[in-house]
């Protein structure tokens, strides 16, 4: 299993939750990472598909430009109105032609995604579930655009800020190099005060 970009250490941002039709968010992008494994609400165990890989989703941090409707952040159990500025995760799961599937044709028909780039997410309407024992579907549209000028110039900073937090975080796919046994040694018989 790999992981591609854990949350950098401490980082507490609430994540975003659409309620009803017609609630959005726009924000500008700051990291997107496509390999976040769900886990199931009940037991916090990590979904998995019947061939026993895990199910993913991808995650969107960014920096809040708007919201429209009853759309609100969930951080700790807790509802956090969302305002423009506030750091936030997108999660967008449904498989490829689900709400990711919608997720990614809009990555593509942006030709990619930039730092700064603006993202609309919209919860745009429901479908009855194939199995009346579950709950309707709920379809969201994804819009990805390139920053306007003065979009970029106000958003950089804090998007570079969020990516950075990432980067410097070690990862599984890319650990620190081991130390030596005599760099080992060395560091540890000296002084630390």
């Amino acid at each position: 299993m790999q992981i591609s970009s854990p949350e950098p250490a401490g980082a507490r941002r609430p994540y975003v939750k659409l309620n009803e039709v017609g609630d959005s968010v726009v924000i500008s992008i700051g990291h997107v990472d496509r390999s976040i494994e769900e886990r199931d609400y009940e037991t916090n165990e990590v979904k998995r598909w019947d061939d026993g890989n895990p199910v993913t989703q991808t995650r969107i941090v960014g920096i809040v430009h708007a919201v429209e409707g009853s759309a609100v952040g969930r951080m700790g159990g807790e509802e956090v109105a969302l305002e423009p500025g506030m750091e936030v995760a997108i999660f967008v799961s449904g498989g490829k032609q689900g709400n990711q599937g919608r997720y990614k044709d809009a990555e593509r028909d942006a030709g990619g995604v930039e730092l700064a780039d603006i993202f609309r997410y919209r919860f745009d309407r429901t479908e009855p579930a194939s199995n009346p024992r579950y709950n309707d579907r709920k379809i969201h549209t994804s819009d990805i655009r390139r920053a306007k000028p003065e979009e970029k110039q106000k958003y950089t900073d804090a998007c570079e800020e969020i990516w950075n937090g990432f980067q410097n975080t070690p990862t599984v796919s890319s650990p620190e190099p081991a130390m030596s046994a005599a760099a080992v040694a060395e560091h540890f018989s000296e002084d630390p005060f």
